[in-house]
Formats: C-alpha cells, structure tokens, sequence
C-alpha cells in the first residue's frame, strides 16, 4: 500500500503543477488580449473616413419631429413642419393608417441618407380627419344620406 500512496501522491503533484503553469500562463496572455482589443478598436474608430463614435452617437440620436406623412405608390415620406424638409421613411409599416396626418414621430435621423427610422408615432389634434371620424356614431353612409337631403340639420 505504501507504493500506491506514493503513485498517488506524484500523480497529484504532477496535477498541480501543471494547473498552476496553465494558471500562469493565463494570467499573462488574459491582459494581452484586452489590450490588443482594446487597441484595435482604438484604430478602426480613428480611420480616415470612417465616421467617429460621436458622430454616430449625434446622428444616430432619438428625435421628436412635427409634420406630415405622404404616400406616392410605395414611397412613405415625411415632410417636417420646421423646414419643409422631406424625409424617406426606412421603415413605413409604423406609418400605416397615418398617411395625409399631421403627427409628432419620434425618429432616429439619418441626415446623409435623406431617411428617419419611426419608433413612435402621435396623431396630433389638428391632423386631417374625415368628417365621419369627427362626428360620433355616423359613418360615412350616413353623412352621405344627410348632405344629399337637401334640408338643414
């Protein structure tokens, strides 16, 4: 039994040493790799041409804008009420049911592509409404018959 106590006790020796080289080699070559991360990113973001983080932070901020949505075949566009600037919209599912309202969007602004990216969407009261949708409980039938009737409400 001594002999095997002794295997095992080289045998865990050997194990040990072997974590604690692996541990070692670890601790130097971890803090390397950081670094050398840390450094190439560094250097990608500073390229001639390529646009700085604060650049993309202005750019790709979230504003509030006024204005108008219009729809030409597939195009949805939006037109601002400050300058009259005309925006494609990159994504016009968020703008479906708005088309000729005046809303308030709340949009990342992409200012060298011409384009806005919608993430919220308000009517805003003085929008274009038809007549059925402002009078409660008539349809469009309804004010139909009425202005046809000749007589006065």
């Amino acid at each position: 039994m001594g002999a095997n106590s002794s295997l095992r006790n080289k045998k865990l020796d050997s194990a040990k040493r072997r974590s604690a080289a692996i541990k070692s080699v670890l601790a130097v070559a971890w803090p390397l790799f950081v670094a050398l991360g840390i450094t190439a990113f560094a250097l990608a973001s500073s390229e001639p041409g390529s646009p700085s983080l604060t650049s993309l932070a202005q750019e790709g901020s979230l504003k509030t804008i006024r204005g108008t949505v219009e729809v030409q075949g597939d195009l949805v566009t939006f037109v601002t009420d400050d300058d009259g600037k005309s925006w494609e919209v990159v994504n016009p599912e968020m703008l479906k049911g708005h088309e000729g309202h005046h809303v308030e969007l709340n949009v990342h602004v992409y200012a060298d592509k011409g384009t806005i990216h919608v993430h919220t969407v308000k009517k805003l009261e003085n929008s274009k409404t038809s007549l059925a949708e402002r009078v409660p409980g008539a349809t469009s039938s309804h004010l139909i018959d009425i202005s046809c009737g000749g007589g006065s409400i």
